[in-house]
């Protein structure tokens, strides 16, 4: 059995022609209830997203960040007192502790918002976040990216790389081996996500994930910049085929 569940191309009410101030009227309610109302919906995504985050930050800075700063203290602190100082073994030991230190921080950094995706674009942003979380995962990935030309729309990057991690994240909540396929490009107008997450645990349905918030944001996402998707769920298999348009409106800005 396949689910679909299909976002329709949305657009963003137009304006009515000077001098029909009720027609004028009606546009601009029905502009200001589009907006509010996928604002609304990727307001609580990122609001629930975010609380998420702290929990895991709070998690990761407490249990191994905070526990390794405070090994490497002691060890100083001891050393301080010490007539002999650090032996070799144990300097070793705390150089690697702030390294490890250093590394999360790195990692934590990149996570929040890549560098590379300012610095360099979507392209090699995608590159390096899918080699970085998932190296060793239990998801395996093929990135087809050759159609992608140059830079976008910063709002644009931002959205469509946004997409792309939530899908990463959605296909790791599993817990499983899957593969994950994403080929980015673009034409004239758009910009093209396909995006397939096969399960390769035949006890597992793809079904499972249509209720998680990763839908979400990428569908509300994909709303806020009057774009269009189809996302279907079959037996094994989930697949997110999303346009974007290139120009985006400038009368309103696009939440992280």
């Amino acid at each position: 059995m396949t689910a679909h569940v299909t976002i329709k191309e949305t657009r963003l009410p137009t304006s009515a022609p000077q001098g029909d101030e009720t027609a004028r009227l009606k546009a601009s309610q029905e502009r200001e209830q589009w907006l509010l109302e996928h604002f609304q919906a990727l307001s609580h995504y990122l609001l629930v997203e975010q609380e998420a985050e702290r929990r895991k930050l709070s998690r990761i800075l407490h249990d191994n960040i905070g526990q390794s700063l405070t090994a490497a203290i002691i060890n100083l602190q001891t050393a301080q007192m010490s007539d002999e100082g650090l032996d070799t073994e144990t300097l070793q030991q705390t150089c690697q502790t702030l390294s490890d230190c250093l590394s999360e921080i790195r990692e934590m950094e990149l996570n929040l918002r890549p560098s590379q995706l300012d610095d360099l674009g979507l392209k090699l942003a995608v590159e390096a976040y899918l080699e970085r979380s998932l190296s060793g995962s239990n998801v395996e990935y093929r990135l087809q990216d050759d159609e992608l030309e140059g830079r976008l729309d910063p709002r644009l990057e931002t959205a469509a790389f946004r997409i792309v991690q939530d899908s990463v994240q959605l296909c790791r909540s599993l817990n499983i081996d899957c593969l994950l396929t994403i080929r980015l490009g673009q034409d004239d107008k758009q910009l093209h996500i396909d995006i397939r997450c096969q399960l390769l645990d035949e006890n597992q349905s793809s079904q499972e994930l249509m209720d998680n918030n990763k839908i979400l944001g990428m569908r509300e996402r994909t709303a806020m910049l009057m774009g269009h998707a189809d996302m279907q769920f079959q037996e094994h298999e989930a697949h997110f085929a999303i346009h974007l348009p290139l120009k985006t409106d400038p009368s309103f800005s696009i939440p992280e």
